[in-house]
């Protein structure tokens, strides 16, 4: 008789017991072990239990009925249920047998090789079996193909799919490049509903308003017997008070034959022309301006001494401050110098040097994206107290003083040769230079003629293109501290004065006005004023306030923390870091 004896597990590693939490361990090979097997299971056509047969009815694949249907719902309801296809083990596919071989490959390795010649394929079988991962891997190899030539076509096609991420990029892409795409072939082909869509976007980078009428005007007279129907519909999106009485009478009035187009040309003069009836003949949406995108850049530290830079970048779409601080700040210190925004860049030109109090006609750039100092072409005249304003590519630098001569010059800087050249002068001159503006693609120059209660403000008009000048088109008394144009009433011209209030000129009935400053404004001393696209943003008492002329009312923006020195507050409606 053996006598019984108690085993215990051998252990040699002599591993310490005393841990009472077990730890769960995984393996990252384990699952690609497996898939790997059973992928070489499928090549060798084993343990097949389903086939699939394609568009063609000859093309067929056998497969794993399992892991197809953890990998489609469409499977799983094919092959999981009480339908033929499950009884049979048997399930046809409107799907090209190539196509259909690739996706198949596609479930078993989680990879597929795309080209521009399969991709669509792909991309619609991947929708018919709703395997989302692999309609994103096709939408992110379309996107990158996006040009000019197809992206119409692949947001019509994105559209039909409901591939909103597809559709999305495209659409952006087609807002983005809509100015080149009105004359391409593909948008000829897009029906009533597809143009309406885009013509209705606030989103759509043209030029101008004008740019949408007249791509609205292409479409229609590509096919106008079939086409002129819609004028009416098309017109509700062209948003008619970005655009001039002028342009409406000459350019979309003649090719209006309905009552109904008749009716809102009928409107929209009416907005023009009697400002006091605006809010009700349209949505705050057809004032705005499209694809504006812009920000206000503030500047403060500013000192005759030097010292770092504080810049404050504010986008409305976030309604809030960006802050850039230690900017380095200019080698040579200067005081009453002129200043402008310039494709992505702040131009300091001018002035006096703080060091030796003379006159300088350095002109110097700060990149907004790199924040570093470069120089540009010097001024052909050193001057002081001058404008800056950039139009159509160009800066100009307007008037100003040296010693105790006032200048009436102009110079103009062109970027293609770098150089300043001088263009027609004023025929005012003036030790104190009030504004430089943009209004109507012209330079206004406002300038303060005498002293005391004689003193007038002559505001004039520049126009590049013949190189003219316009004088005393609106003169004014009040203390003027800024003007702008607020684009999105494209017949109005704004005026910010020292007392508080803003004066709103109409270009076409000549009439001037005083605007009410509204319940949300606050009182203080207004030091600078900007048009900033359809808004006026002004500055006074360490406050940013924004004007709005829609609803004829004032709003406190976010505090603008770094006020410390002196604040330059430029406006820019195209530059997006």
């Amino acid at each position: 008789m053996t006598e019984s004896t108690t085993t215990t597990p051998n252990r040699s590693l002599n591993l310490k017991t005393e841990t009472p939490t077990p730890e769960t361990c995984k393996s990252s090979e384990h699952f690609n072990i497996i898939m790997n097997k059973i992928h070489d299971f499928f090549n060798e056509k084993k343990f097949c239990d389903v086939t699939l047969i394609a568009k063609d009815n000859i093309y067929q694949i056998e497969a794993h009925k399992m892991i197809l249907c953890a990998s489609s719902d469409v499977f799983l309801g094919m092959f999981g249920g009480s339908m033929r296809e499950a009884a049979e083990n048997k399930g046809n596919l409107d799907i090209e047998g190539p196509i259909l071989e690739l996706v198949i490959k596609y479930i078993y390795t989680a990879s597929i090789e795309l080209t521009a010649d399969t991709v669509e394929d792909i991309l619609r079988a991947a929708c018919l079996l709703q395997l989302t991962p692999l309609k994103s891997l096709c939408c992110d190899f379309i996107v990158k193909q996006l040009d000019s030539s197809n992206c119409l076509g692949i947001a019509l096609f994105a559209e039909q799919y409901n591939l909103d991420d597809l559709y999305k990029q495209s659409e952006t892409f087609v807002c983005d490049n809509f100015g080149k795409l009105r004359k391409d072939e593909e948008f000829f082909k897009l029906d009533v509903y597809q143009l309406s869509k885009f013509l209705s976007s606030s989103d759509l980078r043209v030029d101008s308003e004008e740019d949408v009428f007249r791509s609205l005007m292409s479409w229609i007279d590509h096919d106008k017997t079939n086409r002129e129907e819609f004028m009416s519909k098309l017109l509700h999106h062209v948003r008619f008070p970005l655009l001039t009485p002028k342009f409406i009478a000459s350019c979309i009035e003649p090719s209006c034959k309905s009552i109904e187009c008749e009716r809102l040309i009928c409107k929209a003069y009416k907005w023009h022309l009697l400002p006091e009836f605006r809010l009700s003949l349209y949505t705050e949406k057809h004032t705005q301006l499209r694809n504006f995108n812009g920000m206000v850049m503030a500047i403060s530290g500013w000192s005759a001494n030097g010292g770092a830079l504080n810049i404050g970048l504010y986008y409305p779409v976030l309604n809030d401050w960006i802050y850039k601080s230690g900017i380095p700040a200019l080698t040579f210190g200067r005081e009453d110098f002129g200043s402008t925004s310039f494709k992505g860049k702040l131009i300091i030109a001018g002035g006096v040097l703080t060091t030796t109090k003379e006159l300088t006609d350095r002109v110097d750039c700060l990149d907004l994206k790199t924040f570093k100092w470069s120089s540009l072409a010097p001024l052909n005249t050193k001057r002081k107290l001058f404008g800056m304003a950039s139009l159509n590519g160009c800066i100009y630098a307007v008037g100003g003083c040296q010693g105790g001569v006032n200048f009436n010059t102009i110079e103009k800087y062109d970027p293609s040769i770098k150089q300043w050249k001088y263009v027609a002068p004023m025929n005012y001159s003036s030790p104190v230079l009030v504004c430089v503006s943009v209004t109507l693609n012209k330079l206004c120059v406002s300038i303060k003629t005498g002293q005391g209660m004689s003193t007038m403000y002559h505001h004039n008009l520049y126009d590049p293109a013949n190189d003219t000048w316009t004088y005393d088109w609106l003169v004014t008394n009040d203390n003027l501290v800024g003007t702008g144009t607020v684009s999105v009433f494209s017949n109005d011209f704004f005026i910010a004065v020292a007392k508080n209030s803003i004066l709103r000129y109409n270009y076409v009935i000549k009439s001037s006005e005083v605007i009410s400053l509204g319940k949300t404004f606050v009182k203080g001393d207004c030091d600078h004023c900007e048009g900033f696209g359809d808004r006026m943003i002004a500055y006074g008492n360490n406050l940013f306030q924004e004007y709005n002329p829609f609803r004829d009312e004032w709003k406190t923006m976010p505090k603008f923390e770094n006020t410390q020195g002196k604040v330059l507050l430029i406006s820019n409606q195209s530059y997006n870091p």
